[in-house]
């Protein structure tokens, strides 16, 4: 579907936004660096780096299932800091423990969206005990905002959307695009950026839903 012009909506805006305006806006992706993490060195170089932040932008992706009760395990661990993206790939590197030593410090937070099931899906690799991780969309949800996903949420706080296109490629691959990079750098990115605006937004939009 082509691009057109982005359609004017009041701020702020309703807890409800149209797909038509979604479409609307212009796409946004990560431009920064992307370190692909693909070996055991690379991994503890790479969670040293990330140990000194204070927040992440945290999403994964796993091979995609298209028939009923089909699963995969987790393929890539995105990680984003305030300077770069880190991709890991987890069936080069293991799921290993200094790894998930970051994900269970609660000193520092880890930002996602429906970061439960991404939790749930890493617990099948290796059992941990999960602290420091924070869910937008439930965030967005308890002030009443309706659609919660990334997509919607950079419309509402960034006027831009993300591209989706990627989402269904073969994330086990061992040698990845750099389309794929890209996607998958920019949702753990985006979490980072959305995070402060929606945790600051002072709106309630209940009122806009008739709750």
């Amino acid at each position: 579907m082509p691009e057109s012009d982005p359609i004017e909506l009041p701020e702020p805006l309703p807890g409800r936004i149209s797909k038509e305006y979604i479409l609307s806006m212009p796409i946004l992706e990560y431009g920064g660096p992307i370190k692909l993490v693909d070996s055991g060195d690379s991994l503890k170089e790479c969670v040293l780096s990330l140990s000194k932040s204070d927040i992440l932008g945290f999403d994964t992706e796993s091979r995609p299932s298209f028939r009923k009760g089909e699963s995969h395990p987790v393929s890539l661990i995105q990680l984003a800091d305030s300077e770069s993206v880190y991709v890991i790939q987890i069936s080069k590197t293991g799921f290993r423990r200094e790894l998930i030593s970051l994900f269970e410090n609660p000193q520092i937070v880890k930002v996602g969206l429906a970061a439960a099931d991404d939790i749930t899906k890493l617990k099948e690799l290796r059992n941990f005990c999960p602290a420091g991780f924070v869910d937008l969309s439930d965030i967005a949800r308890s002030k009443g905002i309706v659609q919660t996903g990334l997509r919607a949420l950079s419309v509402r706080y960034l006027k831009h959307r993300i591209s989706k296109t990627t989402r269904t490629t073969n994330w086990a691959n061992p040698d990845l695009t750099r389309r794929q990079l890209i996607y998958a750098a920019t949702d753990a990115w985006i979490c980072l950026q959305l995070y402060p605006h929606v945790k600051n937004d002072t709106n309630d939009y209940h009122e806009d839903n008739g709750e």
